[in-house]
């Protein structure tokens, strides 16, 4: 009678907590803070910080999602000079797995005296999901697995990715760590093949995938791995 060791993944859930940076100052009509931006499935989507020039002096204005791939900011006013910041805090990625980035167009109204009718100018930036898939497609902890992430350098910022292991779904004490690599674009997504140990320990392992060496279970994305023996 031979044993072997198989395992079995349950699909990921996000355990983050939401960046939020402050709007940067720029000459250009709308200056998004960031180049890309996060949606945690569980708790909603980074903000879209603006910051908005030459436009019309003490006129009304607001920012939205071209085609309503996003929500509206407030409306607010220019001041004398004709700057202003707005903020969108609620935008659609049309889903929920690790995304490479979606480009979103963002719209600006003024209205009131003295201003152009419609849309006056758009900004695009990239939109994608916290997220993280780990798809072993043979039935054997020593098989290579695909790594799929995406997510955390825009909520994060940049840097090497890691996986850290800890003993079942309670237990925050990590066992193992390896290293996973480093996202290429501004959405941090990441494909790599590597195998998912603890390759000879049975039971329920957590995986958590972070940036930088450092483990803080608010800044991971979280799966779990069952292994187990098989007799036959």
């Amino acid at each position: 009678m031979s044993r072997r060791s198989i395992a079995a993944v349950v699909p990921a859930v996000a355990l983050l907590g939401l960046a939020v940076a402050p709007a940067m100052s720029s000459a250009a009509t709308i200056t998004p803070d960031r180049a890309c931006y996060s949606r945690v499935p569980t708790q909603g989507s980074q903000p879209i910080n603006l910051s908005i020039a030459g436009g019309v002096p003490n006129a009304r204005f607001f920012a939205f999602g071209v085609g309503g791939k996003a929500s509206s900011s407030t409306t607010t006013t220019f001041d004398a000079a004709g700057n202003g910041v707005a903020q969108i805090t609620n935008f659609s990625t049309g889903g929920i797995n690790p995304s490479k980035g979606r480009s979103l167009s963002i719209g600006l109204n003024q209205y009131g005296p003295g201003t152009p009718n419609g849309q006056t100018d758009t900004a695009t930036v990239k939109v994608t999901n916290a997220a993280l898939d780990v798809n072993i497609k043979r039935r054997s902890p020593y098989s290579r697995a695909t790594w799929t992430v995406s997510g955390l350098t825009p909520l994060f910022g940049q840097g090497t990715l890691y996986a850290s292991y800890t003993k079942g779904t309670k237990s925050r004490k990590v066992i193992k760590r390896i290293k996973l690599g480093t996202p290429k674009n501004a959405c941090g997504y990441l494909r790599v093949s590597k195998v998912p140990p603890p390759a000879k320990r049975t039971g329920t392992w957590t995986i958590w995938v972070h940036v930088g060496k450092k483990f803080v279970e608010k800044q991971s994305l979280a799966t779990s791995i069952r292994v187990f023996r098989r007799y036959f």
